[in-house]
This record gives structure tokens, C-alpha cells and sequence, in this order.
């Protein structure tokens, strides 16, 4: 919070305006680097005001420190005796808070007085600005007017600007976007989504199976139209519509064409360097280190085996939905089952705030993720990407933002049958493996950021800013 305080205040102070920053004399955050910088930026004017110098009975002082020599005057330090004022330190009073909460407000006498110094600094129009005139104060972007967002997340061939015009990619979806915007106002989904998660979790989609067939049988049209036979056969264990985005990016003319073949098959680790790249991003210099070896681990990190019964029970919950399958055999028989390798991590539980507790597998311990070589780093939109894409061009209005996590993605995602023996763990004394990518290890995340890029250029629309890495499903 202080760093960007300081951060607004630098920015204002840039532009030609005057700035203070208010803090107790004695507070430890004066010293941070951050304010430091900001008080030999704007040659500062340290003002300490003692409250009783302005009405005030309390032992209590305020120090601003101001570009503006004007402030100044209100300097005034406490020449009492002591014991003169009321300590409000630990002091509650009769309604039971804080006095010191009372005394966050400046006195009536040191506001009047900061008021009558400052007002000649600001613009004194007689236009009484109302709410519903908001939009006039944002500022119209030109159609080419800098700046322009950089990186969304989607690759190389993507920007994340679609309301920059004269792109040079054929608006191959507009049909059925504009379609598909009609229906959603006239069926008020937007703000049917919006009621939705206005409230706490559901464990039911949004919208009712009739409205998503709706939607989904344009679709069906647009696609038939462009000469497709869509096919809604979905992979075992990989709750995904994976041929119908196939066709999305065959139509798109994507330039990644082994992603939804190594989906359908089944993705590989990059255990044998067999990973293809995508052609759409930059690629990764990390050094593969060939001469770790791959080890079997019979113990789990202290978070999963001192709580046994919630690992237990977090295992059981992945058997149940296919991620997990326990082998039935030894370690041995299972070097036999996968001859490409078969290492054992060490199960671990992650807790975090607002999750609940989840399982992650430690693939670096038993040598794998060292060995995995992941030919493309992903490059992620940073938040002045986002900034640089606001305001919409040539457009005053609301902007409405939402972002999309996909529950559970790694374990969306099967890995191919030759490497399942890679991504194993021990529990109970009895051999566990993943049949998807899971938590923890290095090629999960690259394989997620590519299964659901989606290649924006392809998507432009005059009234929308770029969505990274939104999902077509």
C-alpha cells in the first residue's frame, strides 16, 4: 500500500502538480527505499504539527512531508509541560474502541488551515460534475494512439490490443461472435453471470444445459457453413471437447499443429526431449541436466505424511476421478510395465488461503524434472500489458474485466502411456501413478499455458480487450 501511495504521488508530482505524504514523525516507514527516493525527487518540506497546537488535547503530532513551501506554516511543536494531554495510547474509551481510532480524523482547526494554504492550487470551475457525466472524464485513446500492449500470454503471433485497427489477420470468427453477443443480451447472460457469482460457490455450471445447447448448435452451423463436421467425442479421462477445438484451430490456421494430435494421444513429459514445439513461443534456454538420475522415494514431505488421514483422503478423491491409479505390483514390475523410466516423487500438501488443501508431487527429488527438457517458455501479460490496452480506442464507457481459471487444469490433460510410469508415488507402502500432468512438475505448466493459448489475433472485436488465455470450450 505505501509503494503505491508513493507511486501515485511520483507520477502527480511528474505531471506538474503538488504532493504530500502524511505519516506519524516516528514511523519506521520513512526509512523505506521507496520513500527515501520519493523525498530527494520532490525536495521535500518535513512539517511536524503537535495536535494541541491546534485544538487538540492529545499527545499525538503529524508530520507531512510536501513539495509546496507553503505548508510549512502549519509547523507548530508542543511546549506543554508533561502530563498536560490525554494519552490515547492503549486508551479505550467508554464505547470500548480505541481512542486513538477518534483521532484519525485531523482537528477541524489543522483542516481549516491546510485548506486555506492548498486552495489556490486547485482550479475553481463551476461545473458540478454528476455521475452520470463519468465517461466524459475519461480520455478518448486514438485509433492508433500509443501505448500498445505488448504480450498476452497467447505467443508470438498474438497481441493483446484487439481494438487496434487495420490488423493484418482475417477476422475469421466474427460471425459467430457477433452471433453469439446478440444472444447473450437478449437472454441477459451477461448479467445472469454476473448474479451468479455474486454470490458464494456453486457446484453447478452458470448457465442450464438447454442454454448451452443453444450455443452450442450455432456452432454447429457456423462450423458446418465453413465445410466441418464437428465431432463432440470426448477422450477418456480428459473431460474435453479436444476435436471441436481442433477444428478452431484448423479453421484459425494456427501455426501450432501437433497440439491437439499430442492431446488426443496423449502429451508427453519431455523425458526423452520428444516434446514439439509450438512454433508460437520463444524458445527455453534451460540446460537439461541428462546426468541426474531417477530415483524411487518410499517417503512423503512432513506436510503429507503428519496428516495421513487428509492425504488419504486427498489420494482417494483422485483415484475417484480417474487422475490417479494404484499398480498392482512391485517396483520392479512397474520398471517392466514403463521401460522409458519410472521414477517415485514425494507427495506433499499444499495450503493456501480461500483453497482448500491440495496434493503436489515433488518431481525435482526423484531426478525427473531435471531430465525434462520443455523446448518453449511461456511468456505471461504483465500488468502494464493490461495497462496499455485501457482505455478501448475511440470509446468512453464502462470496461467490464473477468478472469477465467480453468479448475484443476493439469489434471485435464492425459499423458501419453509410455511415460505414466515417470510421475509415480508410494503411500501406505503401495505404488500410485498419474495418468495426467500433475502438480509439480516442470512440464505441466507448459503443457497447460498451451492447451488453453488460444491465438487472439484471430479473435479481434472493436469492443473488447485482449483475453489471455481464455479457453474455447
Amino acid at each position: 500500500m505505501l509503494f503505491r501511495c508513493i507511486t501515485c504521488l511520483t507520477l502527480i508530482f511528474q505531471a506538474g502538480g503538488h504532493v504530500h505524504l502524511e505519516q506519524p514523525p516516528s514511523a519506521m516507514s520513512w526509512l523505506e527505499d521507496c520513500v527515501v527516493q520519493f523525498l530527494k525527487l520532490i525536495s521535500v518540506w518535513c512539517v511536524v504539527m503537535a495536535a494541541c497546537a491546534y485544538d487538540a488535547d492529545w499527545y499525538k503530532s503529524w508530520m507531512f512531508a510536501s513539495s509546496f513551501e507553503a505548508i510549512s506554516s502549519l509547523g507548530a511543536l508542543c511546549d506543554h509541560p508533561p502530563n498536560s494531554h490525554q494519552s490515547i495510547r492503549g486508551t479505550r474509551a467508554d464505547s470500548g474502541e480505541f481512542l486513538s481510532r477518534q483521532t484519525a480524523c485531523y482537528p477541524a482547526a489543522l483542516a481549516s488551515k491546510f485548506a486555506q494554504i492548498v486552495i489556490p492550487l486547485f482550479s475553481r470551475t463551476s461545473h458540478d460534475w454528476q455521475w452520470k457525466d463519468r465517461y466524459s472524464l475519461l480520455p478518448i485513446k486514438g485509433r492508433y494512439d500509443p501505448p500498445l500492449g505488448q504480450e498476452d500470454g497467447a505467443g508470438i503471433f498474438s497481441s493483446p490490443d484487439w481494438s487496434l485497427p487495420d490488423r493484418d489477420v482475417p477476422d475469421t470468427f466474427k460471425e459467430l461472435r457477433q452471433g453469439w453477443v446478440q444472444r447473450i443480451l437478449k437472454l441477459q447472460l451477461d448479467k445472469q453471470m454476473l448474479a451468479y457469482f455474486y454470490h458464494a460457490e456453486h457446484p453447478d455450471p452458470p448457465f442450464s444445459e438447454e442454454v448451452v445447447q443453444v450455443f452450442r448448435q450455432m456452432l454447429i452451423s457456423f462450423f458446418e457453413k465453413k465445410g466441418y463436421q464437428l465431432d463432440w467425442d470426448i477422450r477418456e479421462h480428459q473431460p474435453m471437447h479436444l476435436k471441436i477445438l481442433q477444428s478452431f484451430s484448423q479453421l484459425m490456421v494456427d501455426e501450432d499443429t501437433s497440439l491437439f494430435s499430442s492431446l488426443l494421444e496423449g502429451v508427453v513429459t519431455g523425458f526423452c526431449q520428444n516434446i514439439p514445439p509450438s512454433k508460437c513461443m520463444p524458445p527455453n534456454d534451460r540446460d537439461v541436466q541428462m546426468d541426474v538420475p531417477l530415483s524411487a522415494h518410499y517417503s512423503n514431505w512432513n506436510s503429507a505424511d503428519s496428516d495421513l488421514v487428509l492425504t488419504n483422503s486427498l489420494v482417494q478423491e483422485e483415484i475417484d476421478k480417474g487422475w490417479v491409479f494404484e499398480f498392482e505390483g512391485t517396483l520392479k514390475e512397474a520398471q517392466a510395465r514403463w521401460p522409458v523410466g519410472v521414477s517415485l516423487g514425494k507427495l506433499g500438501i499444499a495450503h493456501s488461503d480461500g483453497r482448500a488443501p491440495r496434493l503436489v508431487l515433488d518431481n525435482t527429488v526423484c531426478g525427473l524434472n531435471p531430465r525434462c527438457f520443455v523446448p518453449e517458455r511461456s511468456t505471461l501479460p504483465t500488468c502494464k500489458d493490461i495497462l496499455r490496452t485501457f482505455p478501448i480506442r475511440e470509446f468512453q464507457g464502462d470496461h467490464m474485466g473477468f478472469s477465467v481459471d480453468v479448475k484443476a487444469a493439469h489434471k485435464r490433460i492425459v499423458l501419453h502411456d509410455q511415460e505414466q510410469g515417470l510421475v509415480g508415488f508410494t503411500l501406505d507402502g503401495r505404488l500410485y501413478f498419474y495418468r495426467v500432468t500433475p502438480f509439480g512438475a516442470v512440464f505441466s505448466a507448459h503443457l497447460v499455458g498451451e492447451t488453453w493459448r488460444v491465438p487472439a489475433p484471430h479473435f479481434p472485436s472493436n469492443h473488447l480487450v485482449g483475453a489471455y488465455r481464455l479457453p474455447v470450450c
